[in-house]
């Protein structure tokens, strides 16, 4: 009898014997009818743990206080009967870094990298046609979702590769992820209307969080909170509260129980009700679509569970915050290009390099076209320059170009982008001549009826003809590029205030120290209002400010805007600022001082330049032997 009701699971066996033991205490009720009883229970023929046992029915058997206690009994192995099964079903996951949030600001100048990534693939995914269908032959037998709900491993290699933003797997995995999205949009669409009878209802999921993630989502109230992969949620409290036990939580983290508010009226974000489908029925779980998006809403500390209750709304399709965002990744995720390409390019948009590297991988296996190629070959080169990685750059640049030569006119547009951007890295390896050539032949190529175009190569022209010493022809090309510009931009565009400002260098250079410092004033205006307050271009244009006061010997001015720029300034041209302040404190006599920022330029010229024989390299060194030489002369 025992063996009989075990069904070969060793935990049924402790169960019973532990309930039998307990159940002993509490009545006199004979061997049989309990063995029949527990059967019922772990059977899931006796939900007593759903409704409420009620004294007439059952004190009939029990006193009052036996009662009481043969209530809470048969609750604690009812629930307990039910973790046990949780516990067999890994699909639920139940590790901290189980789910994938980005905390949407409204400043979507600061938008998580993640969420657009996973905005962006979501797009292609449902849009891909893919070219070679899954090999396993038994794929088509079931649909996605089946595969989802049936498969642990499959479900928590989905959520982990969004999770973990490894490009190269969901490439790979992309012919279900896109079936499995389709699947849960039919299956939704064809029951909204029941969705919508219901009204409002609630769903749970249990997450470990980190302490950091966690004052991120505090400082986040009233804002957006994106789920970036499948979110599995319960309507059952009691069973997401138990996720909640088993989450594995450090000094390093914390436990979350979200609460999700769902009105189906006012929102088309897809989700399904399991229950039917899932083996795990009991665990009454609802699944949303990937990348949901929901409004933060109260959160307190739940002292009963020792947790944090955190409230959420599921976002009305017509919230102004998620319209804005969805029209700003939109403008942002380069709309005009297709497929695999345009993650490639929103990757590398977003610094994320090595993701775009998988990327460009990918699609080198899946395509022999030539013009898809030379953009992938462009693409790497793209990279590659920004790792500063400039002599593989032009390898990858010179390929794109080849191919660009050999099938398409020799004006096309994609052999002047070829040529400019060759130009550019020939410019930071220090081969001006080279540079110089290359974007003479990229304005050649340019049409009058792009003067856009034609204004980017005058400005590249005038920054070699600068990097030459050339100041006549650098001006000129300066204000060429700043008189088309004028013509068909706004007034506070930043691009003219980038042009103001090479062309305020080169006017001071030339000893025309009013108008540079005018031309400078302009850009830093129109940057003021155009850019956020620690954005690199001020920084520029007050180390530009700066070199103009310097002519002018106003030392103390000089100083002062060199130390604005270094407030703002963390990039390469770190080194140039600190230059600059090492010969103000030259030219004060201020020996020590100078030579302290000379060694603190040293330091990052050797980190940030390719090579010693950079130009900026060779004008410090020598700003340096000019110190030693007076050191030597006064002693």
């Amino acid at each position: 009898m025992v063996t009989s009701i075990n069904d070969n699971n060793n935990n049924d066996i402790d169960c019973f014997s532990e309930f039998v033991f307990l159940f002993s205490f509490l009545c006199d009720i004979n061997l049989l009818f309990l063995v029949i009883f527990y059967r019922m229970i772990f059977s899931n023929k006796l939900p007593l743990f759903r409704f409420n046992l009620t004294v007439e029915s059952e004190s009939t058997l029990l006193s009052a206080d036996k009662y009481s206690l043969f209530k809470s009994l048969i609750s604690h192995f009812y629930q307990k009967k039910e973790m046990s099964n949780m516990n067999q079903r890994p699909v639920m996951e139940r590790t901290q870094d189980s789910i994938s949030m980005s905390f949407v600001s409204a400043n979507v100048d600061e938008l998580d990298p993640c969420f657009m990534y996973i905005q962006i693939l979501k797009e292609i995914l449902s849009s891909f046609e893919f070219e070679q269908d899954p090999t396993e032959k038994d794929y088509y037998l079931h649909t996605a979702l089946w595969w989802y709900t049936s498969s642990s491993s499959l479900c928590s290699t989905v959520n982990r590769a969004l999770r973990m933003m490894d490009v190269s797997l969901m490439i790979r995995l992309g012919y279900f992820i896109r079936d499995l999205l389709k699947n849960i949009d039919e299956i939704y669409l064809n029951k909204i209307n029941e969705w919508k009878s219901l009204g409002l209802f609630k769903v749970y999921r249990d997450q470990g969080i980190l302490l950091k993630d966690f004052d991120q989502l505090k400082n986040s109230k009233g804002g957006l909170l994106a789920f970036n992969n499948f979110l599995s949620t319960s309507r059952n409290r009691s069973i997401a509260i138990f996720f909640a036990d088993s989450n594995e939580i450090n000094s390093e983290s914390t436990r979350v129980l979200f609460e999700i508010t769902v009105d189906p009226s006012i929102s088309n974000v897809s989700f399904i009700d399991l229950q039917s489908i899932s083996q795990y029925s009991h665990e009454e779980e609802i699944l949303f679509s990937m990348q949901s998006i929901f409004r933060i809403g109260d959160i307190q500390f739940d002292e009963d569970n020792h947790l944090w209750q955190v409230n959420l709304k599921l976002t009305s399709d017509n919230d102004p915050q998620l319209q804005a965002l969805t029209e700003f990744v939109r403008n942002e995720t380069f709309p005009q290009k297709k497929g695999w390409y345009r993650l490639g390019e929103v990757l590398y948009k977003l610094g994320q390099f090595d993701k775009a590297q998988q990327v460009c991988r990918v699609m080198f296996e899946q395509t022999n076209n030539p013009c898809e190629l030379a953009n992938i070959y462009h693409l790497l080169a793209m990279i590659k320059d920004s790792q500063e990685k400039y002599k593989q750059a032009i390898k990858f640049y010179k390929k794109s170009l080849r191919i660009n030569r050999e099938n398409l006119s020799s004006t096309h547009i994609d052999v002047g982008a070829s040529y400019t951007s060759l130009g550019l890295v020939y410019s930071k390896l220090g081969k001006l001549r080279k540079a110089l050539r290359a974007h003479e032949k990229a304005l050649q190529i340019c049409t009058p009826d792009s003067p856009s175009k034609i204004s980017i190569c005058c400005n590249n022209i005038g920054l070699v003809h600068e990097e030459r010493h050339d100041y006549i022809q650098a001006q000129h090309s300066y204000e060429q590029a700043l008189e088309l510009q004028q013509k068909h931009l706004p007034e506070h565009h930043p691009v003219l205030g980038i042009s103001y400002g090479n062309l305020g260098k080169i006017q001071n250079l030339i000893g025309d120290h009013a108008e540079a410092l005018a031309s400078h004033e302009k850009a830093l205006h129109i940057f003021q209002r155009s850019l956020p307050p620690n954005h690199p271009y001020l920084g520029i244009t007050y180390n530009n400010l700066a070199l103009v006061y310097e002519k002018l010997t106003d030392y103390s001015q000089a100083l002062f805007y060199y130390q604005k720029a270094l407030e703002i300034d963390q990039s390469s041209s770190l080194g140039t600022t600190l230059t600059n302040i090492g010969v103000i404190y030259f030219r004060m006599n201020d020996h020590q001082q100078a030579l302290s920022y000379y060694n603190k330029a040293l330091t990052i010229f050797k980190k940030t330049l390719p090579t010693t024989n950079h130009p900026h390299f060779a004008a410090l060194l020598n700003n340096i032997s000019k110190l030693n030489c007076s050191e030597k002369f006064f002693e």
